[in-house]
């Protein structure tokens, strides 16, 4: 349960980072 909750913080995390450089790339604001 741990090491699952542990990957689904990192998945989160890396794809709201993916979300923002794409966002500066872009210049949108969602």
């Amino acid at each position: 349960m741990k090491r699952g909750a542990q990957f689904s913080g990192r998945l989160v995390f890396v794809m709201k980072e993916q979300l923002t450089n794409f966002d500066q790339c872009a210049g949108i604001r969602f």
